[in-house]
């Protein structure tokens, strides 16, 4: 039987008003190819079953040099 994520949510009388995301980016790794990745799910096949493929999320560098500016993006994956 699975378990559904919403059993371990938690619940707030008064929920919380700010959220925080972080996200960490690596340099890419140059000689990390394709076979690689088959090679690393057949390591973890029997614990993670299930494969799902998406399009990688645009790459985001802040830097802290000049003026500041607002910047906001939406991406929308293509149907299908």
């Amino acid at each position: 039987m699975m378990n559904t994520a919403n059993e371990y949510s938690p619940s707030f009388g008064a929920p919380p008003v700010v959220e925080m995301v972080l996200g960490v980016e690596f340099s890419e790794l140059h000689r990390w190819t394709l076979p690689y990745y088959g090679l690393f799910w057949g390591m973890i096949r029997d614990r993670y079953p299930n494969c799902t493929v998406k399009e990688p999320l645009a790459s985001v560098v802040e830097t802290f040099s000049g003026p500041g500016r607002a910047e906001f993006s939406l991406n929308f994956p293509e149907p299908g």
